[in-house]
This record gives structure tokens, sequence and C-alpha cells, in this order.
């Protein structure tokens, strides 16, 4: 439904209806109690790349106090045949330049939850999302198997994954910072940085303190039985972060 009150119709009352706390008064009041998405498809193709893919059975509905928010959403879809959920919202715009938002996706059967939450600041120049972010999932090879089937996969990433980091990101660049990454037993903590510009690159930055070798080549199938392999470190220097990767990645 969409309402718009009399006062923002009216030229003769000089009020406008769409302010909210903290936030810009600009533009009429224009409130959305409720707009729904029923059975949606959406389909996406680049002409470029052949690449076509198609979001289905989409059904969502969305509310908006004014047009300086909070705005709400919150529904499911189809993605490549896995049901995925999703909540959002935004406080509101204040001062036409930033604004708080939440957002949350969840894939069936609690395969994967991805949360994010922070500010979005420079709305009307170069938007800059700064927040933080929790990845939790059963299998990471679970997850990776849902939407690419056909890959092969090592037995070592069937195990419990999450990731929590800040984040730093806008359309040219993303930081990940004081990331903790857990895999199973495996735990490492660094940060990433990928630069989106015309030969996009990565820098990846991982310590682990502890590492058993052996526990990865079984799982793999690859280790002689008998062996005993175990990277430790048993001193509180810098130093002591024996396991870490750093890696310049050019696409």
């Amino acid at each position: 439904e969409l309402d718009i009150p009399a006062a923002a119709t009216s030229s003769s009352s000089g009020q406008n209806t769409s302010t909210s706390s903290g936030s810009s008064s600009e533009g009429p009041g224009i409130q959305l109690d409720n707009f729904e998405l029923i059975d949606a498809t959406v389909v996406y193709r680049d002409a470029s790349t052949g690449l076509s893919e198609t979001i289905s059975d989409i059904n969502g509905s969305f509310r908006m106090a004014s047009l300086q928010g909070p705005f709400v959403s919150d529904g499911a879809l189809v993605l490549r045949g896995i049901p995925i959920s999703y909540s959002a919202g935004v406080d509101g715009i204040y001062q036409g330049r930033t604004a708080p938002i939440k957002a949350e996706i969840k894939l069936k059967d609690g395969l994967l939850t991805a949360a994010m939450s922070g500010d979005l600041t420079n709305l009307t120049t170069d938007p800059k999302f700064n927040g933080k972010t929790l990845i939790k999932g059963a299998s990471l090879a679970a997850v990776i198997k849902a939407f690419s089937p056909k890959t092969v996969l090592p037995p070592v990433l069937n195990q419990n994954l999450e990731i929590q980091s800040d984040v730093i990101a806008s359309a040219t660049e993303a930081h990940l910072k004081d990331l903790v990454l857990t895999l199973g037993d495996i735990s490492a903590s660094g940060e990433i940085s990928a630069d989106f510009s015309d030969i996009p690159s990565a820098i990846v930055d991982l310590r682990t303190r502890h590492l058993n070798l052996d526990e990865l080549l079984v799982s793999s199938g690859v280790a002689q039985s008998g062996s005993t392999t175990t990277i430790n470190s048993t001193s509180s220097s810098s130093q002591d972060q024996i396991a870490q990767s750093s890696a310049d990645i050019n696409a």
C-alpha cells in the first residue's frame, strides 16, 4: 500500500511529514506500509560474458516509514535451486549521507548464515561501508557443493566454518581486518584486501599458531600410516606465527 499523507500534497500547510529522528527532512512525506512480491522471477544476463542467472520464487515484503527511513525488508528466494531467506533494515538516512544498516541471509537447513551490520557513508559522493560481518556454516564443502555440485573438493573442507571480521568496502576496494577464520580445529587470523580496479587483485595475509599436517594429509588421502607431523609455536613473540601466507593474486 502506498500512503501519501494529505499534508504532503497540500501547498497551504507548509509542512513536511517525512521527518524522522536525526534524519534529513528533504522530500515529500511518502509512506510505504507494505509492498509485497509474490512468486516473482528475476533473470540476469551478461552479454559480454554469456553469464545468465535466474532468481526464482521471490517472496518478500518491503516497508518504508518515509523517504528518509526506516526501511525494512524480509523474504525468501531460490538461487541455483537453493532456498535462501533474508532480512534487511536501514535505520534511516542521517544528514543525507549516512545510513546504519543490518542484513542477514540464511541458506536452507542452516547450511550457512551470514550477518552484517554497520554504516553506509558518503551516500551522495563515494559510498563506503564500515562495519562487521559474521559467517557460520556446518560444512564449507556442503556450501560449495550446493552452488557447484560437480566441484571435486578435499575432505578437509567438510568441517564447520566460522568467519568474523571488520569490513571496510567501497565500489573499488574491500578490506577484511581483524579477521578470524575457523575451519574445524584450524584457526587463522589476519586480513584480506581486494582491489576491484581494471586488473582485480587480492592480498591474503593469514597466520596460524598450530597446524596438524597429518590430519590435513589424511583427509586428502595422501598420508602414510605411522607418521606424526605437527607444527606448533611455543614463543609469544611475533616470530612464532610460523605458518604465515601472504599472496598477491592477480586475476
